[in-house]
């Protein structure tokens, strides 16, 4: 009884001992099997000694019941009574081994799990670093942008604010300081585009060159025309930087249709170059413009005026372009210009000479109610639509935008020598009232579509001399130009008007 009590206490010390609060490898929230105290070294012990007591006990009682026999038969009983106690030692040693077994095959996977769940931790911890530094990485570069997206917002601030200064020089500094702010940024171009081009519609009157000490209040004038020449110079900035920063850059070269295709020689285009400029000075009073290879996407001129020669040569305007009532005081140069969409030059006041040699017009060009004091120069142009310097005989259907329903087209008005030869019309070629008062040279421009001719009621009042008309028109009695009918067509009736 000695022996079972001190196994019983063994083995509750087994219990109390192994895993109390758990076991390795136990999932959390789940109870540890009652029986895993066997696998603990006093468990082992218990078991070995529980089985060798269980085979002394039994050897003993087989021992004693041997005293009842005798002779042969006692010997027998003694003998299988050894062997039985031989034989339960050795299950008692095997208890011991396969209990050390059962330990160690569990202290294995108990150690594998654990192993597993610490590379499981340690991806974790890795993804978190990994996430953190992201984090830490996004968070700088937001402050990054959110530090320099208001500091340009300062600048911009502070650089508009220079303009409204009464001080030249520091007029001069806000527009320096807007150019350097949208070539730094951008996304900032257009709004600083915006911003020059508001500049320069302001009102402004150039400075008087004719002053003397005889001219009334020349006082007066003198300070005004001196303030007017610093504040020229402000002007030309703005219109320098306009001009400068669209500028097709030379590395870049241009395809058959004027369109900037590629670089030449690999070379990459230049910094200084800003494409997709919409031009809007409509009203702006612009001294000595040269936007020379310059390109727009789109610009309005309307009411502009032009002091000093203005040019445009070789300059490419992808969108609508439109010089409505501008008034050029000098020399316009409109040499190998493209204008890809609609240009209209209604009511366009050309004090000098107007030169559009080479120019391409590949939508609608509109010169109705044109007025060129000077010579016009259109040789070699191209019209790929309708090109209207007056009215045809009919009335037509207004074009691209530039009115809804049926409009009369009033014609336009050349002062001195005009010339057309070698130009293309493509589409509608429109001179109906237009008047020619000098030398006009039209015979030797190529009608794709000769119905699309309209001469009717042209005038040509005075004398005239080396007027050349295409075939078939000419003036009968010196001032309204008429066309003769061929003589196949003279006996035949025609159901529509004649030129229509």
């Amino acid at each position: 009884m000695r022996i079972v009590a001190t196994l019983a206490r063994i083995g509750h010390h087994a219990r109390m001992s192994i895993e109390p609060a758990g076991q390795p490898g136990t999932p959390a929230g789940q109870k540890p099997s009652r029986w895993l105290w066997l696998i603990s070294d006093p468990g082992i012990a218990l078991a070995v000694v529980s089985v060798a007591v269980l085979g002394i006990a039994g050897v003993v009682w087989m021992w004693a019941i041997t005293g009842a026999t005798s002779g042969v038969e006692r010997a027998k009983l003694q003998l299988d009574a050894l062997k039985f106690g031989f034989g339960v030692f050795a299950a008692a040693g095997a208890s011991a081994a396969l209990l050390l077994a059962i330990r160690r095959q569990r202290h294995t996977e108990t150690a594998h799990r654990l192993a597993e769940d610490n590379y499981q931790l340690a991806r974790a911890n890795h993804q978190l670093a990994q996430d953190s530094s992201v984090l830490a990485r996004r968070t700088q570069s937001h402050n990054e942008a959110d530090a320099g997206a208001r500091r340009v917002t300062e600048l911009y601030a502070e650089a508009v604010e220079q303009l409204g200064s009464d001080k030249t020089v520091i007029r001069l500094g806000g527009m320096y300081a807007l150019e350097r702010l949208a070539q730094d940024n951008p996304a900032q171009r257009a709004t600083i585009v915006n911003v020059l081009c508001a500049y320069l519609r302001m009102s402004f009157e150039p400075p008087e060159t004719t002053l003397t000490p005889d001219t009334v209040g020349y006082e007066k004038k003198l300070a005004r025309s001196e303030q007017a020449a610093q504040e020229l110079q402000v002007r030309r900035a703005a219109q320098q930087i306009l001009t400068d920063h669209t500028r097709i850059p030379p590395t870049q070269a241009e395809d058959s249709v004027g369109t900037v295709t590629a670089v030449a020689d690999g070379a990459e285009s230049p910094a200084i170059f800003w494409a997709d400029v919409d031009l809007d000075v409509a009203g702006a009073v612009l001294v000595g413009w040269n936007a020379e290879r310059c390109q727009f996407r789109s610009a309005d001129f309307s009411r502009c005026v032009f002091h000093d020669a203005a040019s445009f040569q070789e300059a490419s305007l992808h969108g609508a372009a439109s010089f409505d009532r501008a008034q050029f005081r000098d020399i316009a140069q409109f040499t190998q210009t493209v204008f890809d969409a609609a240009a209209t030059f209604v009511g366009t006041d050309f004090g000098r000479s107007a030169r559009f040699h080479g120019t391409r017009f590949k939508k609608i060009a509109d010169f109705r109610r044109a007025y060129f004091h000077d010579s016009a120069h259109f040789r070699n142009a191209k019209f790929g639509a309708d090109a209207l310097f007056g009215r045809p005989l009919r009335m037509i259907r207004a074009h691209n935008g530039l009115g809804g329903g049926t409009q009369p087209q009033w014609g336009a008005t050349f002062r001195y020598r005009s010339t057309f030869a070698d130009t293309t019309f493509i589409g509608v070629a429109a001179f109906g009232g237009t008047e020619f008062h000098g030398e006009t040279t039209i015979g030797e421009a190529v009608f794709t579509d000769p119905g699309k001719l309209f001469l009717l009621n042209a005038l040509a009042p005075g004398k005239r001399f080396g007027d050349v008309w295409p075939t078939g028109w000419y003036l009968p009695d010196g001032e309204s130009l008429v066309r003769q009918k061929p003589a196949a067509e003279a006996t035949q009736p025609r159901s529509a008007p004649e030129g229509a």
